[in-house]
């Protein structure tokens, strides 16, 4: 008798309220692993959404072709065969047949599908629906803009800088090449930082651009990387009130005091964020990434689409 009632593989969804307000969804989570304590009979769990649940687990195995004839009926079809309940499926209709790799996961082929489809993720609502489609299809959760005044409703705990991805210039080349293997087109974008923040003068990341590109995209690569180089840096995180509406992709921006308010010490990207409610209290800790902006990519996602990337483990006929 003396087990969770919660036991893994089991589906539990969160939601929060204080008092006579309205409940808040806290998400949809797949228990990992669960533990009951006596004799206080306090139970702990650990869980991951349905992406990590139930696509990255499993594998294609001998129900690897799906062969309906078009693209999106085919992705449906691997959702439902992995067991995803609640989907959206959102793509350019092409008549694109799938062979997957028998050993390759789900998530894993899903995302070389769309890494030929430029634009489109795969994602999670708080619900527990997972999408494929373009980032702003109002079904996935929109990111949200929040305001915090230290020492009043956060307090910092560790700041760390690093110039790793630091640059005075960035480089976009161009991937074909003539016969005398110099390139097409070479794009220069200084990085602007600010003073206290210097590089020497010639310090570069060069990135190739994917094949195909023109001069005037390279430009405008080059520009968007520049920009979120300026800006990255600096990881700062958090302990603060509870905030249960915080979560990863929101823009937090900092601000020292309430007559600071409209002047930012800081802005940046949440990229991860705890949320703890019971006996032992109610707060929430959370990281800031200096380098992303709401609605905007952050410079790993920047990187990631320069790279040349081709599909592995999956036949398209």
């Amino acid at each position: 008798k003396r087990r969770a009632v919660l036991a893994p593989c089991a589906r539990i969804e969160f939601w929060f309220s204080m008092g006579d307000s309205e409940e808040f969804s806290l998400g949809a989570f797949y228990i990992d692993s669960a533990s009951v304590t006596y004799p206080d009979g306090s139970v702990s769990m650990r869980g991951r959404n349905a992406i990590g649940r139930l696509l990255k687990e499993q594998q294609f195995c001998e129900d690897n072709r799906f062969t309906s004839g078009s693209l999106v009926q085919n992705l449906t079809d691997i959702l439902v065969l992995m067991g995803v309940k609640d989907y959206f499926v959102d793509v350019v209709n092409v008549d694109w047949d799938l062979i997957f790799d028998r050993d390759l996961s789900a998530l894993d082929g899903i995302e070389n599908v769309l890494a030929l489809l430029p634009g489109y993720i795969i994602d999670e609502n708080a619900e527990g629906m997972i999408g494929i489609a373009m980032p702003d299809d109002e079904r996935f959760d929109a990111p949200k803009g929040l305001g915090m005044v230290r020492e009043m409703n956060c307090w910092s705990y560790d700041v760390q800088y690093d110039d790793a991805q630091a640059a005075a210039q960035v480089c976009i080349v161009s991937s074909d090449e003539d016969e005398s293997d110099n390139p097409l087109f070479t794009v220069y974008q200084p990085v602007t930082r600010n003073q206290y923040w210097a590089q020497p003068s010639h310090r570069t990341n060069f990135y190739k651009a994917p094949k195909g590109t023109t001069e005037e995209q390279a430009q405008k690569m080059a520009k968007s990387l520049a920009d979120a180089l300026s800006l990255s840096g600096r990881v700062e995180s958090f302990v603060g009130l509870f905030a249960p509406q915080i979560t990863i992709g929101d823009e937090i921006e900092i601000y020292e005091s309430l007559d600071q308010i409209g002047n930012a010490d800081m802005i940046g990207t949440v990229t991860d964020v705890c949320h703890n409610f019971g006996r032992k209290g109610f707060f929430s800790s959370f990281t800031v990434d200096s380098g992303g902006r709401k609605g905007k990519d952050r410079l790993s996602d920047l990187i990631a689409k320069m790279q040349n990337k081709k599909s592995q483990g999956v036949t398209i006929q």
